[in-house]
């Protein structure tokens, strides 16, 4: 889809970038992110200060994917590509910062809720964390009538074909 997506009409990219610092407390998850979506997620990141701290896409309440920077370094997934969907891009102890990106082979499919959050599992280590940045690329639907025609015109389907 992603090498139609310049052809096509009734989408537009929604970028999120959060530079504001944002405290967790050890037990507690917080809401980073969330809205109705129909489109694709093209990749998330957080910047932290704990290597504890999880990050958690769900898509209409049903858990997705969550990970940590502690978890994907005990694993050995330091390297991008290596994982299935999150990459650890820098796992930095003596400078006390962790960036973990949620980068999957294909933009996943969301239809419906979109939520990001972080939590700080209750038997972390600290006691809390900050989360520096944190950011999502998705493609989204906005007009659903004018990306189906356009896409039927782009692939040549009949206008009452399989779409």
């Amino acid at each position: 889809m992603r090498e139609l997506l310049p052809l096509l009409d009734g989408w537009e990219w929604d970028i999120l970038f959060v530079d504001t610092p944002i405290m967790v407390t050890r037990g507690e998850r917080k809401e980073l992110y969330r809205k109705t979506v129909r489109g694709w997620v093209y990749g998330a990141i957080i910047v932290c200060d704990s290597s504890e701290l999880v990050g958690r896409i769900t898509v209409d309440k049903v858990r997705a994917f969550e990970d940590s920077a502690k978890l994907l370094d005990v694993a050995g997934l330091t390297y991008g590509g290596v994982c299935q969907f999150f990459q650890l891009t820098r796992y930095s102890p003596a400078d006390k910062v962790y960036t973990v990106m949620y980068s999957p082979p294909e933009p996943f499919p969301c239809k419906g809720e979109l939520l990001f959050e972080a939590s700080l599992p209750a038997g972390a280590t600290v006691n809390y964390s900050v989360i520096a940045a944190h950011g999502a690329v998705i493609a989204s639907v906005t007009d659903y009538n004018a990306f189906v025609d356009s896409l039927r015109r782009v692939l040549g389907t009949a206008r009452y074909g399989v779409l």
